[in-house]
């Protein structure tokens, strides 16, 4: 299991983050010990922790989001988010091991689909299993199909290569994918929420995000360097999607 938490918290100052930080991962050590799982990897960020059976795993995430809403400070309430993934571990896969393509694909999944929580056919087969046929609620939980997997790998894979220029190609996009330039947009759209564009540009905020909190480069050669036309462009577009000016951001997270 993913637990993906949002960027958001990297706005808080460093008093707020660790009395968050804190309290969110006696929380979630608490809830994931409980279900006899075993943490494998925590920060500010993000979880990775592996579970005994899907019903110990859906459990334990249905308690970390509820827990979730009553320790996030106040002072983000509004944009506050939990995305979650859910999938068996690989055949041959350390359970003790949170460092593999494996793990870094659930991330994405949590970070990019726009549904809170998301399992795989196997877990929810595995579901079944363990409780005699009960189904989960798929208004809470999206059940991510194979070929959608399989889709999404192919987006992550042209978007992780193409972000940095300052155009959009929303044929060779879908040429990427393997579908139609309307198939791709369709799903594209049903699985982020955003068009193909607006996808590609969010995933060039996330990574000038994380440059400015690493780096806090100069706002016109991040723009630049992550695919925005001009610095006017980037500065606009960072904080109707954050809601703070980046070089207000950098002085936060310096």
């Amino acid at each position: 299991m993913v637990l993906e938490s949002s960027d958001y918290l990297r706005l808080l100052d460093a008093y707020q983050l660790n009395l968050f930080n804190q309290k969110f991962q006696n929380s979630l050590a608490k809830t994931i010990q409980h279900g006899n799982g075993s943490v494998l990897r925590v920060d500010d960020a993000s979880c990775r922790a592996v579970f005994p059976s899907a019903t110990s795993a859906i459990f334990a995430a249905h308690k970390i989001h509820d827990d979730f809403k009553y320790v996030t400070p106040k002072i983000i309430k509004s944009n506050r988010r939990l995305h979650m993934a859910l999938a068996p571990l690989p055949a041959g896969h350390p359970s003790t091991s949170s460092s593999s393509v494996f793990f870094e694909e659930l991330t994405l999944l949590c970070e990019f689909l726009r549904f809170n929580f998301v399992i795989t056919r196997e877990v929810r087969k595995a579901y079944r299993k363990e409780n005699k046929h009960a189904e989960i609620d798929e208004e809470l939980i999206y059940v991510i199909s194979e070929k959608e997997k399989v889709f999404f790998k192919a987006l992550m894979a042209y978007v992780q290569q193409s972000w940095a220029k300052n155009s959009f190609n929303g044929e060779e996009m879908a040429k990427a994918t393997g579908y139609s330039l309307a198939q791709c947009n369709r799903k594209v759209k049903k699985l982020t929420g955003k068009t193909p564009y607006a996808f590609l540009k969010e995933y060039r905020l996330r990574k000038a995000l994380k440059s400015l909190h690493d780096s806090h480069s100069q706002i016109g050669k991040l723009a630049r360097e992550h695919g925005f036309k001009s610095g006017t462009h980037f500065t606009r577009s960072f904080q109707e999607a954050f809601g703070i000016l980046p070089s207000k951001y950098a002085q936060l997270s310096g």
